[in-house]
């Protein structure tokens, strides 16, 4: 934004508020306590066709419609992000709304950060709620990622004298430093195939594992480890779908985007929590979907949030990113996991067929050009956090999967759980 361009310029009056390009409701569909949640990945696949109904930026009646949702968008952002302090829930709110109507004026972007500084200064947010925040207004405008990553800095980094090498910044990529020895090697190694335990899933992806983005992932991870920071699902679990679901047993493939970012829920597989485990409200209104759908009989709404049951089936429920550092959604988008989880799907894609891939949002769209569309089917939905539920009801998205299967001369699924 040009110098001035939010001040009276002298003989020109008013400054005319820059034209924001146009943010399709989907694209902020994926807000939730997981990564399919949140941030934007770094996506290395080309972008698709992108649907026709846009939300034009912000006019009069816009400013209207930030006041009527206001109380619900707070209401949804605190449970979303696990906040606290009123304040802190409706900065957030306010920032969310700037972006759900295409409003990306600078000025305003400058004023949250004041009230954050503000409210910094009385000890209502701490530190950590600042990477939160900053996530959220990248998500506004990607370009405007140097301002806000300046104003971070000020308020929350040079300021306080925090390590400016221990602060997860997803616009730059950059990631806590190793620790390292006295010769600078890296403290420690990593062994991420081990991990994989499914043979199937090894024999297959053992190129993989000797590539030097996959060496990088296990850099990054070891550096993490050894520098006690805390990344969630554990290491035992950052493959479970794969050893749950075996290669020549996947029958479905369902795409999300990194795990649950708060404590206990991270299991390894898209969508799902451990038993015991409050469902997030994606995955409620998931068990909805499937509940009204008439052509669906056998499943019941469980109290539970674990869908292993499903993998177990032949449902692959893959991440695009498969780590991500506690209370920080998407925090490793930078670490290459993308790289490995497309040549999964490409995999898949290559040497099975019949596969149906369900692409929820349009994080997940992006990865249709992946799939052979001659052997496998594709179907598209809206994601299913409640910021797009309306487009997400009704899709018919799992009896749909079921008529592909058949179709394909295989099983329909047994979605109960």
């Amino acid at each position: 934004m040009p110098k001035g361009d939010s001040k009276e310029r002298k003989g020109k009056g008013p400054a005319r508020r820059p034209t924001a390009p146009h943010v399709l409701s989907e694209d902020l569909d994926q807000s939730d306590t997981d990564g399919s949640n949140s941030t934007s990945e770094v996506d290395d696949t080309p972008e698709q066709s992108r649907p026709s109904r846009m939300i034009r930026p912000s006019t009069a009646s816009s400013q209207e419609n930030i006041r009527k949702h206001h109380t619900d968008m707070v209401s949804e952002l605190s449970e979303m992000f696990s906040l606290k302090s009123k304040e802190w829930r409706s900065i957030c709110c306010q920032v969310k709304m700037m972006q759900y109507l295409s409003t990306r004026d600078m000025g305003d972007v400058k004023e949250m950060f004041g009230l954050c500084e503000t409210l910094k200064k009385k000890g209502i947010i701490k530190y950590g709620e600042y990477s939160t925040l900053q996530d959220i207004l990248v998500k506004c405008d990607v370009e405007a990622g140097k301002t806000i990553d300046k104003y971070t800095k000020k308020i929350c980094g040079e300021s306080e004298g925090q390590p400016q090498a221990k602060r997860q910044r997803t616009d730059e990529g950059v990631g806590p430093q190793q620790s390292t020895g006295s010769d600078g090697a890296a403290a420690g190694s990593l062994d991420l195939s081990s991990f994989i335990t499914e043979e199937s899933w090894r024999r297959e992806l053992k190129t993989e594992f000797t590539k030097d983005y996959f060496k990088g992932i296990e850099s990054k991870l070891a550096g993490d480890y050894a520098n006690k920071t805390q990344v969630f699902p554990p290491k035992d679990r950052i493959f479970h779908a794969f050893n749950v679901t075996p290669f020549d047993k996947v029958k479905v493939v369902i795409l999300g985007q990194d795990p649950y970012h708060n404590d206990g829920q991270a299991m390894g597989m898209a969508f799902s929590v451990p038993p015991g485990v409050k469902p997030p409200r994606s995955l409620k209104n998931i068990y909805k979907e499937i509940t009204n759908d008439d052509k669906i009989k056998n499943f019941t709404t469980p109290s539970h949030g674990n869908l292993e049951a499903w993998a177990k089936r032949g449902v692959f429920l893959l991440n695009a990113t498969l780590t991500t550092a506690a209370h920080q959604s998407n925090s490793h988008a930078k670490y290459g996991w993308q790289k490995f989880t497309n040549r999964v799907i490409q995999i898949i894609s290559e040497n099975c067929s019949g596969v149906v891939f369900i692409l929820m949002g349009n994080f997940a769209h992006k990865k249709e050009s992946l799939i052979d569309e001659t052997k496998h089917s594709i179907i598209k939905t809206a994601h299913p956090s409640p910021l797009s539920y309306k487009k997400f009801e009704n899709c018919k998205c799992f009896s749909m999967a079921d008529a592909a299967l058949l179709m394909n001369k295989r099983d329909k699924m047994d979605w109960s759980l």
